[in-house]
């Protein structure tokens, strides 16, 4: 789960991750997970999306995304 601001041009800002599957993963799995979310990061960091608005201007929201990654034989 990666929490972020998305600010009044769309662009993602304060990116950070807000639970891992490392968390729940033994010793052994951990380092393919950290960067499994260093790529998550690196890819909500590219999103742009369409700014909220309040009364029809744009403003700064949180959000929160959730990456999943599917891990391939």
């Amino acid at each position: 789960m990666v929490r972020l601001i998305v600010d009044e041009k769309g662009k993602p800002q304060q990116v950070t991750i807000t639970h891992s599957i490392a968390d729940n993963l033994p010793v052994q799995h951990r380092e393919a997970a950290l960067r499994m979310d260093e790529n998550a990061l690196k890819a909500v960091k590219r999103f742009r999306f369409f700014p909220a608005k309040l009364e029809g201007h744009p403003v700064m929201v949180e959000i929160t995304v959730e990456e999943r990654f599917h891990l391939v034989p």
